[in-house]
């Protein structure tokens, strides 16, 4: 199953700016609603970063939709290996819990998305 973020270059710099110009305008208007958030709150000082965790977290979740618990884990790790503090990995979790509920799938990820919701 190909993701919506495959098409980005992640952890790099203007991984953000790739977030929001992709061919999918449903997907871009999530990643600029994250981005705005990210640089308004200004408790991301690096938004290239946190953009890409973002998409790893969605990733992670979608590529684990058969066994959402491992998918749940891979995102917490993911986010925690990043050194994100609370107040980022509430913003990232909540912002894909939003892209994630806001779309339609051709696989069931409701209860990922009920993991997610948890964070």
């Amino acid at each position: 199953m190909k993701t919506k973020t495959e098409t980005m270059s992640k952890r790099k710099i203007g991984a953000a700016e790739a977030a929001i110009h992709t061919d999918n305008e449903h997907w871009n208007r999530y990643a600029l609603e994250f981005l705005c958030t990210a640089k308004e709150s200004g408790e991301f000082p690096d938004v290239d970063k946190a953009m890409g965790i973002y998409c790893d977290v969605l990733d992670a979740i979608q590529a684990h939709h058969d066994e959402p618990l491992k998918g749940d884990r891979e995102a917490v790790a993911l986010v925690a290996k990043a050194g994100m503090n609370e107040e980022q990995s509430v913003a990232i979790n909540l912002a894909a819990y939003t892209y994630l509920r806001g779309s339609e799938f051709d696989v069931d990820l409701s209860v990922g998305i009920a993991l997610l919701k948890g964070r």
